[in-house]
């Protein structure tokens, strides 16, 4: 007999991550039954192990072994949960972030969210899945946590990424997604101001050029009308994406980790965002995986001499089988 699994859409972020926790617990031989609970779009999986609901009840919740997003009004669950520890209750970050965080922010990192954060991760069976060990040891030590408050299993993410992989049929024209990060308010990217120079966009006329901004900030970016935004795209702009370009993100290690090869940051603005935002305490190297670029000719030049698009691939059954293994099985958890 298996588990039963809940997951609040509208309390995980980016849509990625509870997209790929869907896949992963319909795709798991150890689950029996997923209940998707949100007010959602329909454009999510469609499988016999999936209910959807509008409102989850109390019975429901208790009855799920893993439950994804819990909303801050059932907080008191994660309480009663520490003498049943019928449970786990998991939240997931919404990338492998390596720009400043927590403490890292100065002071944007207040006492009462130092203080709430700390305390968040005093309770047992209470998790955060992160990307990676390193991704587990810089939210731990951002956020003033011990380090076994966060799984490092891979966000689901991933795997809604590969999913999408998998979907292309290679009959297209390549394609170049960029993806701006959250800047100060006031503030637009280098990349959107890129994007609507026509000169630009006329050097990459052999690619199909995407964009996607941020979602937590409005879109004033004035760019190219060739330019294809990504919300006006009937499925998942990542079938279509063969090389990713980004600033601050941390979409270049979600594409990066889910098989992608081709990540370009362009960073001629640094110092102003450090300014701003934070400085991170991570080299230069992790910050930005791939190759860093400070002018537009040199990202003509670098695009021109890129001839592998080639990606990696997994089993997603497997992969999803021994990612819910792995969390039933840490031995914060037994």
């Amino acid at each position: 007999m298996g588990i039963n699994v809940i997951i609040f859409a509208s309390e995980i972020r980016p849509m990625e991550n509870w997209h790929g926790l869907l896949e992963i617990s319909a795709a798991s031989e150890v689950v029996d039954k997923v209940i998707l609970v949100g007010v959602i779009d329909n454009n999510f999986l469609q499988d016999e192990k999936v209910t959807h609901k509008s409102k989850a009840n109390i019975q429901e919740i208790l009855s799920s072994r893993l439950v994804f997003g819990l909303p801050a009004k059932y907080i008191y669950l994660k309480f009663l949960n520490i003498l049943s520890r019928k449970c786990i209750f998991l939240g997931t970050a919404p990338g492998k972030v390596t720009k400043a965080l927590g403490s890292f922010q100065g002071s944007k990192n207040t006492i009462p969210k130092k203080i709430l954060t700390y305390m968040k991760s005093l309770i047992s069976h209470n998790y955060t899945i992160a990307q990676d060990f390193d991704d587990a040891m810089y939210l731990a030590s951002s956020f003033g946590q011990d380090v076994k408050s966060y799984l490092p299993i891979g966000l689901p993410k991933n795997v809604q990424i590969i999913s999408e992989f998998l979907k292309d049929s290679g009959e297209r024209k390549r394609g170049i997604l960029f993806v701006p990060t959250h800047r100060w308010d006031g503030n637009s990217s280098i990349i959107a101001e890129w994007l609507g120079n026509e000169e630009f966009i006329k050097s990459l006329k052999k690619f199909n050029i995407y964009y996607n901004n941020h979602p937590n900030e409005e879109d004033k970016a004035v760019i190219h009308k060739s330019v294809i935004r990504s919300e006006n795209l009937s499925g998942s702009v990542w079938r279509n994406v063969d090389i990713l370009v980004t600033d601050y993100s941390s979409i270049a290690n979600d594409y990066l980790a889910a098989g992608g090869k081709n990540v370009i940051h362009i960073i001629p603005d640094l110092k102003e965002f450090e300014d701003h935002e934070g400085r991170s305490p991570l080299s230069i190297d992790k910050q930005f995986p791939g190759v860093r670029i400070f002018t537009k000719q040199e990202f003509i030049d670098l695009i021109e001499n890129i001839t592998d698009f080639k990606r990696d691939t997994i089993d997603i059954n497997e992969y999803s089988n021994l990612w819910i293994q792995k969390i039933l099985s840490n031995n914060q958890v037994q």
